[in-house]
């Protein structure tokens, strides 16, 4: 983790991309696809911890899902950019001091 020169807070990244909905129901909302790696490793933690020794189905569920672990999408008409949005997700352990990073997705 490092450290905000300025404030002396600590902050980790997270990485995102958004865009905008053409058609449907939610034309024109903005969606954020939001990274979080440390939530991630977490969340994969967690949940190998609880399976039991020879459980293969929920061993095989989570090689399956383990990609959806760490990500949340966010559907809004907010034109905030994605450390803006991200934070108004609420502030738990995951969300303080929070620098996002943009990735860039070609279309």
């Amino acid at each position: 983790m490092e450290k905000d020169r300025k404030t002396g807070l600590h902050y980790r990244a997270i990485w995102y991309y958004k865009y905008e909905i053409a058609e449907g129901n939610l034309k024109g909302k903005r969606i954020a696809v939001f990274l979080d790696e440390r939530l991630k490793a977490d969340k994969g933690k967690d949940y190998l911890s609880r399976i039991e020794e020879n459980d293969t189905q929920l061993l095989e569920n989570f090689f399956k899902n383990q990609y959806r672990l760490g990500t949340i999408a966010v559907i809004s008409d907010l034109e905030e950019s994605g450390e803006r949005i991200y934070n108004l997700l609420g502030k738990t352990e995951y969300t303080y001091y929070v620098k996002c990073a943009e990735l860039r997705v070609n279309s």
